[in-house]
């Protein structure tokens, strides 16, 4: 994709205004391309960036546009410019400006005296990402919710959650994003991180990709810091922290299960968390074991029957979701 156009999918996002189709394109190409990431985060820093006004953005376009030259063969009327010398910076600059004049020609302000409540879910059968008002990017599991009052640009950004989300928080230092979910809440000012909430037994499961996010009981001021490669579990108003790889806490959206050269024990404990089983290892020398596979993302059965064929093991299935493996 051209750089142009991929600044257009781009500002379509921001503003709300692009399709499903657009929004999973744009996850693709950020995915893939690292420079693509990299401008990208550059354009959505400048997007949340509210101490810009028109005029402000107006003269920083007027300094900038005596160094840009225009492409040769560009329609009439239509105006398209490339830097002489660094793009990257340039195309940074650009859309800068466009943002600021977007955000405040285009973009609705919330009325003062109240707030739209914006409640987004996921169906039953269907995956879904979300583009906050802030820049947040959300994915949600299937049969998730959340919602949020008006546009975000409170001092704090607050959003509710019902079920499970993946969650990559645009960075601004002044005002915290504040998840309640369950009987817990995170605070966090920009980072990655998976949320489940588990109705069954009443726990908040958050595993932490990158950055640093507090964990903390509802009503309670004291609070846990979660660092990347930690999970923290929050049951009875206490908050339990492991430290393991992350990456499979998104593996309902990726559809991959990846471990790599990892015990049977900590195995187990991942899946345990993920699809809410009890799992017993019968044969204690089984928790040494080590397996290194990469499985698609199915039913626990499924996945364990793969897991014991590869390692020699045998498993069975009790009552109320307990696996037993065993030699």
């Amino acid at each position: 994709m051209k750089q142009s156009k991929f600044i257009d999918l781009v500002l379509s996002c921001l503003t709300g205004t692009a399709s499903d189709e657009e929004r999973r394109m744009l996850d693709k190409l950020i995915a893939e391309d690292f420079s693509k990431k990299m401008l990208f985060e550059d354009l959505r820093a400048n997007w949340i960036n509210e101490e810009q006004d028109t005029p402000a953005a107006l003269a920083a376009w007027k300094k900038m546009e005596p160094s840009l030259a225009p492409v040769p063969g560009a329609e009439s009327g239509k105006r398209i410019w490339l830097h002489t010398g660094n793009w990257y910076a340039t195309a940074a600059a650009v859309l800068f400006c466009l943002g600021c004049w977007w955000i405040f020609s285009k973009k609705p302000q919330p009325a003062r005296h109240a707030q739209k409540i914006t409640q987004i879910a996921a169906e039953q059968t269907v995956k879904d990402s979300i583009w906050l008002p802030d820049g947040s990017l959300v994915r949600l599991n299937k049969g998730s919710s959340i919602h949020y009052q008006g546009a975000l640009n409170g001092k704090t950004r607050e959003v509710n959650l019902k079920g499970e989300g993946f969650f990559q928080v645009a960075k601004n230092a002044g005002k915290p994003f504040i998840i309640h979910a369950g009987k817990g809440q995170i605070k966090v000012l920009g980072t990655a991180f998976n949320v489940k909430e588990n109705d069954k037994d009443t726990t908040l499961t958050v595993a932490v990709l990158e950055g640093l996010v507090s964990l903390s009981s509802k009503g309670r001021s004291k609070s846990t810091l979660l660092k990347a490669g930690s999970v923290g579990v929050l049951s009875s108003g206490l908050v339990l922290v492991t430290h393991t790889k992350t990456a499979n806490y998104l593996s309902w959206y990726n559809n991959r299960l990846i471990f790599d050269n990892l015990s049977l024990q900590e195995v187990s404990k991942q899946l345990e968390h993920l699809y809410g089983v009890n799992i017993i290892i019968k044969t204690k020398e089984l928790n040494s074991l080590a397996l290194t596979a990469n499985i698609n993302h199915g039913a626990i059965t499924d996945v364990i029957s793969k897991i014991t064929y590869s390692l020699d093991v045998h498993y069975r299935v009790r009552d109320k979701g307990v696996i037993e493996l065993y030699r």
